[in-house]
């Protein structure tokens, strides 16, 4: 039995390991591809604790908790079942009632460990969301002397998941404190009334009764297995509920007409409300045209990013239409739409890979492109000057790279990926005016593509064709951009 339970054991443990990586998977290609219009938006934290902490305590529930609890007590019960139902039908099925015992004993505090289950569940995504507002705004915390506040938050949550597991463990220990008494007593009582009446009738001696014991213990063990899996799958259950609300996410629409290229792009008497009723953008109308560059300008919350979601095939209207070269948004291959675009935001966020590949986005970098596109946003100069290796696999995080130069090396991307629209998102909100400046210099030497761009920086907007103004969820064209500046 001990040579089995190490070979289960080992399946287990490799059994855990495949289930983990295929439910991470799993719950990461449904965030790819949920349909951001119908999904309720999950704190960051919140959905980082679901694909690390959920996900890994299903899968070891999986593995060597349901190979000791519940797959070795089976087997060695099952195998004692046949053995004594060989040796003496009644003793067999006695031992059995006896266990059935036991399982109805062992159940009485299941409902308030599920209870207890779902409520640490819960707070283990409360700790892990107020953790990564400690990363997220660690700068404004120290400078506003805030870490106890934030500390004393995480704390508390602690303390509430220890009180609660300690709580558990003595319901569970209860439990089992209940099982053994019971199994013990009744079961020797059990065996000792039917030593006397099987060898007064002389089906067996009464000492075979007693060699029988410890065989009897398997078959509850066996019985106690079965709850144990219930038990188990009661412990795991809110993982479980998260992870699948997680996988379950409503995914957007596959198929549509298959687009290539970008001349025209049109919003007619767009409207857009989010599902909780809240409307940002009311009948606004506007056309974007190949070898011009567009510009929104307005107050935070006013839609400009909500345009640029419609833009790029991520919301849908919820009125009117988004047309690209004659095909609405709601009619097109998604994949294809989102094809026709480059993205460039204020974060400049970097891969943990070579500048090659951060530039190219591909495991096998056209190394001509990189190094022409780096050229034309004048990064090489800084590349050689610090002697980097743009193939070398490190972290270009601990590179230290200034803000000008992560710009550079993300401007790069998007002029490398070489798609027909540029979208700028807030992409110099973190800019001093220099590179400002030259971010400006890099997009008037782009000639043939649609560029559009939310900013707040008024002097940005010298070299654009058109820009809008977005107010209250309508937009207005700037006739005299000069006189606003």
């Amino acid at each position: 039995m001990a040579l089995l339970g190490g070979l289960t054991e080992s399946g287990f443990c490799s059994l855990e390991m495949d289930v983990q990586a295929k439910v991470r998977r799993k719950m990461l290609e449904s965030i790819y591809n949920a349909d951001l219009n119908k999904n309720i938006k999950m704190d960051l934290g919140e959905l980082f604790a679901r694909i690390t902490d959920d996900a890994s305590r299903c899968a070891k529930a999986v593995s060597v908790r349901l190979s000791g609890y519940v797959f070795i007590p089976m087997v060695s019960g099952l195998v004692s079942f046949i053995f004594l139902f060989f040796v003496n039908i009644f003793l067999a099925f006695f031992c059995l009632a006896v266990a059935l015992l036991n399982l109805v004993l062992l159940s009485v505090f299941r409902k308030r460990i599920d209870s207890l289950n779902s409520s640490i569940a819960a707070l283990r995504g409360n700790v892990n969301s107020s953790a990564r507002e400690i990363l997220n705004g660690s700068a404004e915390i120290r400078i506003f002397g805030l870490n106890n506040l934030f500390l004393k938050r995480v704390e508390e949550k602690a303390d509430e998941i220890y009180s609660l597991t300690v709580k558990k463990e003595k319901y569970a220990n209860l439990r089992y404190s209940i099982y053994n008494i019971s199994a013990d007593g009744l079961t020797s009582v059990a065996a000792v009334i039917l030593a006397y009446f099987l060898s007064k009738a002389g089906y067996m001696d009464f000492a075979d009764v007693f060699l029988a014991r410890p065989l009897a213990d398997q078959i509850s063990q066996m019985l106690v297995a079965f709850s144990n899996f219930s038990v188990l799958m009661s412990q795991i259950a809110p993982s479980i509920r998260r992870t699948e609300e997680v996988m379950d996410m409503r995914k957007e629409r596959k198929g549509g007409i298959v687009l290539k290229g970008a001349d025209r792009i049109s919003f007619e008497n767009v409207s857009f409300s989010y599902p909780d009723g809240n409307s940002v953008l009311h009948g606004i109308s506007f056309t974007l045209e190949k070898g011009k560059k567009y510009a929104f300008v307005g107050e935070s919350g006013s839609g400009k990013s909500t345009i640029l979601k419609l833009l790029m095939g991520f919301y849908m209207p919820t009125e009117g239409k988004v047309i690209l070269n004659g095909v609405s948004s709601e009619e097109a291959d998604l994949l294809s739409w989102r094809g026709n675009f480059s993205y460039l935001n204020q974060s400049y966020s970097m891969l943990n890979t070579s500048i090659a590949k951060n530039i190219a986005f591909s495991s096998s970098p056209d190394d001509g492109k990189v190094l022409k596109t780096l050229e034309s946003v004048n990064a090489l100069s800084f590349i050689r000057k610090r002697n980097l290796d743009i193939h070398e696999k490190r972290n270009v995080s601990t590179l230290q790279l200034s803000g000008g130069e992560r710009q550079r090396i993300s401007v790069a991307r998007v002029l490398y990926q070489d798609n027909p629209v540029l979208v700028l998102d807030e992409a110099t909100s973190a800019l001093d005016k220099e590179n400002r400046d030259n971010l400006s210099s890099i997009l008037s030497s782009i000639g043939d593509k649609i560029i559009v761009s939310v900013t707040h920086q008024m002097d940005f907007l010298s070299g654009f064709d058109q820009v809008f103004a977005v107010s209250e969820g309508k937009i207005e064209r700037l006739e005299h951009l000069e006189s606003r500046q």
